[in-house]
């Protein structure tokens, strides 16, 4: 069993002293301390003067009887005495991986089979080395009795035996180009297989590593590489003799990326992604192969094609690869079986680009002249979700009157003024049952709980999008609820684990198809996640750890066992206002509410109870959060997981809205805005049937269909025609 020993004094050195500081880690309660350690743990080459202060707190706790005494009593962290001097002892991961690396090797004849036998005589040292890496691999060390040994040595014998005989069939080194869109994606893909190397070309930095599948070379586009052009056309697409979108490579300005040789100050713009496109046509010169792994929707799948028609002529093979986590099995699947560009997926995000671009240019352009400022904008989907804001704020102004009572910490609500000051409780049914969990997140679900969190909308999509770039969690941008078996699987191991096999419950969720629930991808629990993200040398912030601690619960509790409630039916009548509640009063098993928790009700008996009413008035309907705005969208069929923070978002910038507190409140620009194209002429008698949720709704339900091979063309003829409407609205040739 592989041991870091440290004995406690006043000599270790720089990095062996961090070392300590992370073995402490879970036992040490000041944030501030905990902070100090992250930040050493990444730096290299420390000096005492960087350390002392870790030093000097470390020493005192570990001179704190009752700190020495946590230490014994942890799990993970050994505390023996070598005569009288006290010994730290905790697994060696890093020695770990070395040794059992060392059984297998790549050589000319293959990658050949190892076998690492680990006799763990350290109970403790052996439990935080599982955790451990638990944050690097996907699964624990395989208990021998659940190991085919036989098999094993076999496979271990015929790899020498070829070697022997000077087998080189079996390993080829082909240079692999693997194109994402993010540089974290991309340095995580290349970390899989030990440190890679990097190396710069003019708009990509490139991570290169050897694999058993070949010589791999991964890099990012940056998101998208082209957009529709900004000049020619209708608004950059041809409309005669057919309808043709015009794409121009992003260039740089101050303002961001534009599809255009200048900026819209009128200066020229820099180069920028048409130069990282150069770059890949650089390295299709030196590779065998492409393969493009960007995101898994319809816009991962228009920068694959843009990349593949960057490419296609130089005769390499360019293939599509698609995995909804970021880990190795998933990544090693995609490369083992790739798949083609889904040219109806690219048709769709096409023509979903040119009906926001005509839509979206039209109104706004119109918007601006009408209203002489620059900077306003509408769209298909933007503008029916501004009406919903106003129209919920119309109703908050509204109030009207509510009788409140209290009694033993639950609070009764009836409507109008109630003078009675005695409240009837009778009891209707009392009893026993199940209640299930909620199935995993979908990503309105999580945006919606994460406002009510403290998230903003925004903010909480691009802390999923960093967790799952980093490998942490699946792809979240997502309508599914299923759970794939190797989900169920990690659910059932780690509920076992902490809680026991009775409150192991693995769900699918959901039938088929290639999409998953938002879900841990690694056996992290959320108290994990800190030190993983020192191991992996991870930019976490707390955050991150605050919204992988809510997709981690969800999930955990979507795989545990029904909770068994006890319920109280009551009617509560204040003199003649009356209404029924169900308090839950008790759990006589919790199931999954230990770990997504279930409040319980008080456990009142019926008979009258004297209370004191008083009168508010309250808004008929309270006003949007974020969150609660986006669980609309998917209720009424607007928008999709990739754009609603997206929506929301632009709706802030234009100053449409805006936070007051948690709630989104309008503006008079926002209410002008709107108004002018719902309700006033000259625009809104042509404007408001494309900004109505029906036509929204529509054009959504042709967009899938044409993801499913249906002809774009009556479509964008329609499209075509409302839009020269809009323009001629005011007069526009």
């Amino acid at each position: 069993m592989p041991k870091l020993r440290f004995a406690l004094g006043e000599d270790l050195a720089p990095q062996e002293l961090v070392r300590l500081g992370l073995a402490l880690l879970p036992l040490l309660e000041d944030p501030r301390l905990k902070a100090l350690v992250r930040s050493l743990a990444r730096k290299p080459g420390l000096q005492e003067k960087e350390v002392a202060p870790l030093r000097e707190a470390l020493l005192e706790r570990l001179a704190d009887p009752a700190f020495r005494a946590r230490v014994a009593e942890s799990p993970e962290v050994g505390l023996t005495f070598v005569g009288e001097k006290p010994v730290l002892v905790f697994a060696d991961v890093t020695g770990y991986l070395q040794a059992s690396g060392r059984t297998s090797r790549l050589t000319p004849a293959g990658l050949t089979q190892g076998l690492a036998l680990l006799l763990a005589e350290d109970r403790k040292a052996f439990t935080a080395l599982v955790r451990r890496l638990g944050y690097l691999l996907e699964a624990p060390p395989l208990p021998v009795a659940e190991a085919d040994l036989e098999a094993l040595l076999k496979r271990v014998d015929e790899d020498r035996e070829r070697l022997a005989r000077g087998e080189r069939g079996g390993l080829a080194l082909p240079e692999r180009v693997v194109v994402v869109e993010s540089p974290n994606k991309a340095r995580t893909l290349a970390g899989f297989f030990g440190r890679p190397m990097r190396r710069y070309l003019p708009g990509l930095v490139v991570y290169e590593a050897l694999a058993e599948e070949g010589y791999l070379v991964v890099t990012a586009t940056r998101g998208h590489v082209t957009d529709l052009a900004l000049r020619g056309g209708l608004y950059g697409v041809e409309t005669t003799p057919a309808y043709r979108p015009r794409y121009h490579p992003l260039r740089a300005c101050p303002e961001g990326s534009v599809p255009d040789p200048f900026c819209p100050d009128g200066t020229e713009s820099q180069p920028d992604r048409d130069r990282a496109l150069q770059a890949l046509r650089s390295l299709a010169l030196e590779a065998q192969d492409f393969l493009l792994a960007t995101d898994p929707d319809t816009e991962g799948e228009k920068i694959a094609y843009d990349v593949y028609l960057a490419l296609r002529a130089f005769g390499r093979e360019v293939v599509r690869g698609e995995f909804h986590a970021v880990t190795p099995r998933a990544f090693l699947e995609a490369l083992r079986r790739p798949r083609e560009v889904k040219e109806d997926l690219v048709e769709a995000q096409m023509v979903r680009r040119i009906a926001d671009r005509w839509i979206g240019f039209a109104l706004s352009e119109d918007l601006q002249r009408l209203l002489g400022r620059r900077g306003l904008s509408a769209g298909r989907v933007q503008t029916p979700v501004l009406g919903w804001v106003i129209a919920r704020e119309r109703e908050a102004r509204t109030r009207l009157p509510f009788t409140e009572v209290a009694l033993r910490g639950l609070a009764l609500r009836f409507p109008g003024e109630v003078r009675e000051r005695v409240l009837l409780l009778e009891v209707l049914e009392e009893g026993e049952r199940e209640q299930n969990p909620l199935p995993p997140y979908t990503t309105d679900a999580l945006l919606a709980d994460a406002s009510r969190e403290g998230f903003r909308v925004p903010e909480a999509m691009a802390l999923a999008q960093d967790l799952f770039e980093a490998g942490l969690i699946t792809y979240h941008r997502t309508d599914a609820t299923r759970v794939a078996p190797e989900g169920m699987a990690l659910a059932r191991r780690l509920i076992e684990a902490r809680f026991g096999p009775e409150y192991a419950r693995p769900r699918p969720w959901g039938e088929g198809g290639a999409h998953e629930a938002i879900r841990p991808t690694r056996p992290l629990w959320p108290e994990d996640l800190e030190e993983a993200g020192l191991f992996q040398a991870l930019p976490l912030s707390e955050a991150h750890g605050r919204l992988y601690d809510l997709i981690f619960r969800r999930f955990l509790a979507s795989q545990m066992a029904p909770a068994r409630v006890r319920e109280k039916r009551l009617r509560a009548c204040l003199g003649e206002a009356c209404q029924e509640l169900t308090l839950r009063v008790a759990l006589p098993f919790p199931g999954f509410a230990r770990v997504w928790p279930l409040g319980l009700d008080p456990d009142l008996a019926a008979g009258p109870y004297a209370v004191a009413p008083k009168t508010v008035r309250l808004p008929k309907a309270a006003r949007y959060t974020e969150g609660e705005l986006v669980a609309e969208m998917k209720r009424r069929g607007l928008g999709r997981p990739s754009t609603y923070a997206t929506i929301v978002e632009r709706l802030l910038e234009r100053r449409y809205v805006v936070r007051r507190g948690p709630f989104l409140v309008p503006t008079r620009l926002g209410e002008r805005v709107y108004a002018l194209l719902t309700e006033k002429p000259p625009l809104a008698p042509v404007a408001r049937r494309f900004v109505g949720e029906a036509f929204t709704r529509e054009v959504e339900a042709w967009m899938d269909r044409v993801e499913a091979g249906e002809d774009p063309t009556p479509l964008l003829r329609e499209l075509h025609e409302a839009t020269l409407a809009l323009l001629e609205a005011l007069g526009d040739d």
